[in-house]
């Protein structure tokens, strides 16, 4: 068990969203509760987890039409974050390998960027 203020407070936060804030997000979002789904989503909770019958907040939400365009833009949003830390991390892996494999010497393919 921790002590102490704050750090108590977030450690206490961090295990709930393991377990209890799947749930409360999926019965937030059935029941029209946006500010609830929009602070779980803010703490952390994943926008796309599925219950153990294979449904989402969002299938939940089908009712609550807002409810549903605020877990696609969270969906949208972590997807492209993820796409471009995809695409970043392959550009430099790219250069990288091929400045390595050249001694430390840059080509101007590399240098105009027309990799």
């Amino acid at each position: 068990m921790c002590e102490g203020g704050a750090a108590c407070a977030f450690d206490m936060t961090r295990a709930c969203l393991t377990s209890a804030t799947f749930w409360l997000r999926q019965t937030a979002a059935e029941n029209g509760h946006k500010g609830i789904v929009e602070k779980l989503l803010q703490a952390g909770a994943p926008w796309n987890a599925q219950d153990n019958d294979g449904y989402c907040a969002g299938e939940y939400a089908g009712k609550h039409p807002e409810i549903v365009e605020l877990l696609l833009e969270w969906g949208v949003r972590a997807e492209m974050l993820l796409g471009a830390a995809a695409r970043w991390a392959s550009t430099t892996t790219y250069i990288a390998y091929h400045v390595i494999n050249m001694g430390g010497r840059c080509s101007a393919t590399v240098q105009s960027g027309a990799c």
